[in-house]
Formats: structure tokens, C-alpha cells, sequence
């Protein structure tokens, strides 16, 4: 069936699939398996270290398939060497579990260097779909590529069949480069590909090459010129198909082709490359060990001087022995050993040197490199000629060659590291040890916010929700948000604590309120070393009681503050509202003196009387300060008792018609019959005094001045009305700061305590105090103070 009869296919870079592969099987002529690649594992269900060695027979190959036709061609091949000829057969093979299945052979003889060799490339056919053409381009290419043993000459020969057979535009196989981890590419056809070994190396990952390396499975771009990757600049290829070529699970190199048309490739394409990559991959690495044996070989007999001085100088030391001899040391060994000389370590045993518990340590290594070749490194304790006991690590591999086997081992004395880490762990107990005890809570943290450590005092301070030992090792992040439940703000503590983690820079005193009214004090400390970020360290502590003392410490600071303001302001009302009272008693006094006897009835009576006046504003101004200021200081001492208060109005009123409210009607009203009171007297008088002063003061006579008040049981209300100049709305808050009057009073004397005084008192004995006024109209100031007879 012609390539160009099918359908094309449609298939993404990562759903491409090779489907059923050839699997490949490689065995000497007597039918002993040697080589088995991965797509013969999953035909077949065994694994290659299952089968290397084991008979083709005892395997995949029934007994009569081998008798009547396999074992022949061995037969063949060890009377004619020289003979190249392939077979194709149908056979019922087998899996591992049993199965037995159709299956199609090509069986082709080779030979690598002086070993001969039979490929048998087998397919599964219980399903076959795949076409003639496809077998017979495989089988020709198998024949083609016999006697092939190095990269170019296999290469070029699957570059050219594969053009001929699909006429692909561009062509190439790339093969990884083992020391540079990069694609080189080593056959190619086509205008774009006249240079291959010109062409620069390939990334793995880069590219639609570079990705079917990276991945191991096929890449398919159908337009190139959407794929972000392409590499090859303003190159017309628009479409690329890249099969990687695997041998045992490793990607050893890449089929690649290109060309100019969009979705140019069909399933028959990916057949055709995903075969050849199966059926060229063992050859390849058989070419590529060939490669890297003769650089190798080259290698070693151009450096087996510099690798001797090399060993000498190597500052490990390094060991070989041979059936637990010892035969060499170097240099470092001899020092490692304390000896002076080969001469002194030459065939000594090995274990007489490992200690005692040890020695059995020792000796399964040893087993396990005799069985595979291979071991881990292990540590344990020597004991040098000297006595002195070093720890080592021991780094063995078993060398084999056609005369003998040893063990090549390099040690290396750990004895100061181990001791370092003995140092370091003592002092991490010793950290841990002092978190624990530590005053405050501390969390830490890894870069990807796993806890690592957390003391007691931090799972206390929230509540002992969770022991230290349940949350080490959970997630941090995860538990900001249960946490933040138990603060003041808890939205706001979970998007600071994440966004401070986000930007790893220290944060210092940050404070929280918890809803039960603690303060917490918390650091946010990232931890860094060498230029590594390690990880990072919270720290609580609780600063509740801290915060009540700056508090007291406040309010002992304000009120200073209020005494230095009060004085400061009684110095500037003395100078100014004392002079005028004491002004008028000096002068009356002083002109009493001199012209007394001038002075009868009741020109000496006005006279005594200016005095009198002066003299008890003065008092009241004094006593006005010193009220204030036991207020300011919290030092007023409250006296409940019972007494009248219409009483107290009247006595009141009486004293101050003399002064302020002289010729003015006073309106006394009352919401109840009640009329004892029960309060600290003399504060409700100084409260009912300014009341009436103010509006007194700030009114004028023939004004009606509306006192009303009501008193329960539980409460005593008290208004206070006059129809005076008011005060200006901007200044209605201020009014109640000490010495601070409005700003239509310019006229008017006074000392701006009235008010103060009054809200203090009334704060004081837990009341509520409100004023409405409005200029010109008049002010109404209204108290409320509750009654409690148990105080």
C-alpha cells in the first residue's frame, strides 16, 4: 500500500505512540540469549536480566520451532562462517505467563568483530494490521545493515532506505552525545542536511529532536510554524515527525524528518520509523560500545602514565585487593594504614584491620560485588598498624578481567566528619534544648513551610489546641487560617503572616490583640546561610501585662501632662482674673483707710460690700482650681447621703442673687413628687452652682433662667436652661476643655472652668451629660447621673 493512499493521522506530540514495536532478541548460535530490549520485554513478559544467558527454547521458542528450524542455521553459521543469510517465519510462541501467541520472525545472522551472532526481530500478529511493504522495507534494510559496525555506515544506510521508501523531504538521525548530554547529528539527506556533521548540537528538550529525546516517545509537530520550539529559523519546513531510537529503556538517539507540507505524515510513517528505531537500536549501541571502547582503549594508552601519577597524587586513598588481600595501596592508602611501605601492607588480610562488629559488614559487600558487580558504599571502623582507630567510607567495584577479579576501593577518613556531626548534633540538641525553654513561643519552618520544630510555650500560647509532636511535619501554611481564629482580626492576620512568609524579609513587633483580649508580640526572622534560604523562624510572646504597664504609664503621663497645662493656665487665669477682684479690694480697702471716717451707712456698706464680693470670687475661682485639679488626678472622694435637693436649690439661689443672678427670675420644675436625694452633696451643689453661674453670666437679666429636674429611685435628671448669647456650633466640643471659652465671649469674664468642672463631676459619678445651644436663642445643658444606695 502506497504512502500516499492513507489517511493522514491525527495525533498530538504527547498521544504519538510507537505501538507494537518490533522486539528484538540477540543470541550466539548455540541459542543463548545475550541481548533483549525493552519492546521484547513487553511482548514477551520477562525482564532482560530474566532471560540473559537462558536458552531460546526455555523461553520464547518451543522446543520442535528449534529443533526443525533455528538450531540449523546455528548449524550454518559454524560451518560457514562467512555465510550471511536471513529467514522469516511464523511461529506460536510464548509469554512468561504461559500465553501462547502468533508470532512473525525475521531471524538475520551477524557478526561483531570475531563473535557471531543471530538478531531475531519478532512482531505479535494475532492482530496484524501493518502492510507488506513495511516487512519487506525491514527485511531489506536488515540485510543491508549486516557487516555494519560503526554509527555512519548504519546511519547512512537506514537515511537512505527511509528516503527512497517515503520520500520525506529531509531526513537525519541524531545520536546522543554521552559526554556533552547533547544530540549530534551524524546522517542526513535532503538540500537543508548537505552539511550533518556541521551542524550544530542539539539540546535535549530543544526542539521537536531535542523533545522526542527528553520524553523517549515520538514527537509529531503538523506545523511547525506554530510550535513555539522550532529551531531551525526561517527554515520552510511546516511540518516534523521525531521517533527516538531506545535500546533497554535508554534513549541512545533520534529518527527525524521534515517536510514542507502541513499534516504531511501518516500512520504509515510513524510505522515505518518507530520499526527502524526498534530494529536499528540494538546495532546502534553495539556501534556506540564499539565507539566508546576504541576512545576508550586510545584513552587509556595515551594517559596510563598521568593515571598512575594521578592514583599517586589522588588525596583518597586507594585500595586493590584480591581474595582479601591486600595488593596496593597508594600514597594516601599507606598513610590511611600507618604504614611506611607496600611492603608492610602486601597480602595482608583485610579484616585483620576492620573491627571486630564490624567485619561482617565488610564481608556482605564483598559478597554482593563477587554476585553484582556492584555495591553501596558502607562505613566502618579500621584499626591502623599503629593502633589508632579511623572511620572510613569504603567506595568498592569489582574489576574483572580474563586473568583475574578483584576489588579497586577508595576510602576516605570520615573520622573528623563524623566527630564535626557529632558536634553539630549536640549543639542542635543543645538549640533545641533552649528553644523549648525559651520565654516565648517559636515555630520553624522549611522554604515549603513544612514545621520542623515548635516549643511548648507556643502551643500554650494558643491554647493547647495541639501538642508540639502532632504538628511537626504538617503543613504551616495550611494552619494560618484555623489560627487566625483566635485573634481580634483574623482575616487580617491570615493575609499578613502569608504575605510576610511570600516576601522572606525579617519582621520585627508586629502586635495582635486576641478576642479574649491579650496582646501578642510577634517576629517573623528568615533564616539564611551561604546565600541559601533555609528556612524560617516565628516568635510570640505574650506582652499583655508589658501593654497595661506602658498604659499606666500613659495615663500617669497624660495627667503630668494635664497638671503642667493646668498650672501653666492658672498662672495665666491668676494674672488675669485675679487682678481685677484683688484690684477692687485694694482700692476700697485702701481708701477705707485713709478717708474711713468720711464713710457711714450705706456708702460704707457699698463699699464692705465690693469687698465681700471680690473676696468670694476669688474663693470660688480657688475653689474651682482645686476641684478640677483633684478631678484631673482621679483623687476625688465621693460621700453619699441622703439629702433635699429642692432644699439645696434654694439655699443656692439665695447665695448667688447677690452675684450672678441678681435681678433674674429663676423657674424651678419638677417631674416628681420625690425630693430626697441621694448623692454626694456637695458635688451635686458645685454641679447645680457652675449650671446656674454659666447661664447667669451668659444671659441677661430680666431673662428667665428654667431649672427642671426628676428624681426615681434609680436616677436623678437635672436640665439646665437659659436664653443667653449661646454658643457658635465649632465651638460646642471645646467648650468642656479646661480655661477654653467660646469665641463670642470676648466681653464677657470669666475663666472657662464651668463647664469642665461639671462634665468631670458628672463622669465621675458615671452620669451622661449633653448640651444643645444655638447662638442668640440661648444653651440648655441636661445631666443624668444614676442612684445606687449600695454604694
Amino acid at each position: 500500500m502506497e504512502a500516499n493512499s492513507l489517511e493522514p493521522f491525527n495525533v498530538s506530540m504527547q498521544e504519538v505512540n510507537p505501538g507494537k514495536s518490533l522486539a528484538a532478541v540477540v543470541a550466539d548460535p548455540e541459542g543463548y540469549i545475550k541481548e533483549w530490549n525493552r519492546q521484547a520485554e513487553l511482548m514477551f513478559g520477562w525482564k532482560r536480566e530474566q532471560v540473559t544467558g537462558k536458552h531460546l527454547r526455555d523461553t520464547i521458542i518451543p522446543q520442535n520451532y528449534w529443533d526443525s528450524h533455528i538450531s540449523k542455521i546455528g548449524e550454518k553459521l559454524r560451518q560457514r562462517p562467512g555465510l550471511a543469510l536471513s529467514h522469516q517465519i511464523k511461529i506460536k510462541s510464548r509469554r512468561n505467563c504461559g500465553e501462547v501467541f502468533p508470532a512473525e520472525f525475521t531471524i538475520i545472522p551477524s557478526k561483531f568483530g570475531e563473535h557471531h551472532l543471530i538478531n531475531f526481530f519478532a512482531r505479535d500478529v494475532s492482530g496484524q494490521s501493518n502492510t507488506d511493504t513495511v516487512l519487506r522495507a525491514i527485511n531489506g534494510l536488515a540485510r543491508n545493515l549486516l557487516g555494519k559496525t560503526t554509527l555512519e555506515e548504519i546511519a547512512w544506510e537506514i537515511t537512505e532506505k527511509v528516503t527512497h521508501l517515503t520520500g520525506v523531504d529531509h531526513f537525519g538521525i541524531y545520536i546522543l552525545n554521552d559526554k556533552t548530554g547533547k544530540l549530534h547529528q551524524i546522517a542526513a539527506t535532503g538540500e537543508k542536511n548537505t552539511n550533518a556533521k556541521n551542524m550544530p548540537e542539539l539540546a535535549v528538550g530543544k526542539g521537536v529532536v531535542g523533545k522526542a529525546a527528553e520524553t523517549g516517545e515520538p514527537v509529531l509537530v503538523e506545523d511547525c510554524s506554530e510550535f513555539e520550539e522550532y529551531v531551525y529559523g526561517n527554515y520552510p519546513g511546516v511540518s516534523e515527525l521525531a521517533v527516538p531510537i531506545i535500546d533497554n529503556g535508554t534513549v541512545l538517539g533520534v529518527i527525524d524528518s521534515e517536510h514542507t507540507e502541513k499534516e504531511f505524515y501518516y500512520r504509515y510513517h510513524l510505522d515505518i520509523f518507530t520499526t527502524i528505531a526498534s530494529l536499528s537500536a540494538a546495532q546502534i549501541r553495539v556501534a556506540l560500545e564499539k565507539q566508546r571502547r576504541i576512545e576508550a582503549e586510545n584513552s587509556l594508552r595515551e594517559s596510563e602514565e598521568r593515571w598512575q601519577q594521578l592514583i599517586t597524587d589522588l588525596p583518597d586513598a586507594l585500595k586493590i585487593t584480591k581474595n582479601g588481600q591486600i595488593t596496593y595501596l597508594n600514597p594516601a592508602g599507606l598513610r590511611l594504614f600507618e604504614a611506611d611501605s607496600m611492603e608492610q601492607m602486601y597480602d595482608s588480610d583485610l579484616y585483620k584491620f576492620v573491627c571486630d562488629e564490624e567485619k561482617n559488614k565488610v564481608a556482605a559487600q564483598h559478597e554482593l560485588l563477587a554476585r553484582e558487580g556492584v555495591a553501596e558504599p558502607i562505613e566502618y571502623t579500621i584499626k591502623t598498624l599503629k593502633g589508632n582507630e579511623r572511620i572510613i567510607e569504603a567506595n568498592s567495584t569489582a574489576i574483572h578481567t580474563k586473568r583475574e577479579s578483584c576489588v579497586q576501593t577508595i576510602l576516605r577518613d570520615i573520622t573528623d566528619k563524623r566527630s564535626t556531626e557529632n558536634a553539630f548534633r549536640n549543639m542542635s540538641t543543645l538549640l533545641r534544648t533552649l528553644i523549648d525553654n525559651i520565654n516565648s513561643g517559636i515555630l520553624i519552618e522549611t522554604p515549603d513551610r513544612v514545621i520542623m520544630h515548635t516549643n511548648q510555650m507556643f502551643c500554650e500560647l494558643f491554647g493547647n489546641q495541639f501538642s508540639s509532636e502532632d504538628i511537626i511535619g504538617q503543613d504551616c501554611g495550611a494552619m494560618v487560617e484555623p489560627a487566625s481564629q483566635m485573634f481580634a482580626e483574623p482575616e487580617t492576620f491570615t493575609i499578613q503572616t502569608n504575605q510576610v512568609f511570600e516576601r522572606s524579609k525579617p519582621s520585627l513587633n508586629e502586635e495582635w490583640k486576641t478576642v479574649d483580649g491579650r496582646v501578642f508580640e510577634r517576629d517573623f526572622i528568615p533564616i539564611w546561610y551561604d546565600g541559601e534560604y533555609l528556612g524560617s523562624a516565628w516568635q510570640y510572646r505574650d506582652i499583655t501585662d508589658k501593654k497595661n504597664v506602658e498604659q499606666k504609664l500613659r495615663t500617669a503621663l497624660e495627667t503630668e501632662r494635664n497638671y503642667n497645662e493646668l498650672n501653666k493656665n492658672l498662672v495665666s487665669m491668676v494674672s488675669h482674673e485675679f487682678r481685677t477682684p484683688l484690684t477692687s479690694i485694694y482700692s476700697t480697702a485702701e481708701l477705707l483707710m485713709q478717708y474711713g471716717e468720711r464713710f457711714k451707712g450705706k456708702d460704707l456698706e457699698k463699699r464692705l460690700l465690693r469687698i465681700y464680693s471680690s473676696a468670694q470670687k476669688m474663693d470660688s475661682l480657688i475653689q474651682d482650681v482645686l476641684t478640677l485639679g483633684k478631678l484631673e488626678s482621679n483623687n476625688t472622694r465621693f460621700d453619699h447621703q441622703e439629702f433635699s435637693f429642692s432644699g439645696l436649690i434654694q439655699g443656692l439661689i439665695k447665695v448667688l442673687r447677690v452675684t450672678t443672678l441678681k435681678d433674674r427670675e429663676i423657674v424651678i420644675e419638677s417631674k416628681t413628687e420625690m425630693d430626697n436625694l441621694y448623692l454626694d452633696q456637695n458635688m451635686t451643689e458645685l454641679i447645680l452652682r457652675n449650671l446656674l453661674e454659666n447661664s447667669g453670666k451668659y444671659s441677661s437679666a430680666p431673662d428667665k433662667i428654667i431649672l427642671n429636674y426628676s428624681i426615681t429611685e434609680t436616677e436623678f435628671t437635672l436640665s439646665c436652661q437659659d436664653f443667653g448669647i449661646g454658643i457658635p456650633e465649632k465651638d460646642r466640643e471645646i467648650v468642656f476643655e479646661s480655661f477654653v471659652r467660646g469665641t463670642n465671649t470676648q466681653d464677657i469674664k470669666g475663666t472657662g472652668l464651668g463647664l469642665p468642672i461639671v462634665k468631670k463631676l458628672v463622669e465621675r459619678m458615671n452620669g451622661d451629660i449633653d448640651l444643645k445651644s444655638k447662638v442668640g436663642y440661648g444653651t440648655t445643658v441636661s445631666v443624668t447621673l444614676p442612684i445606687n444606695r449600695q454604694n
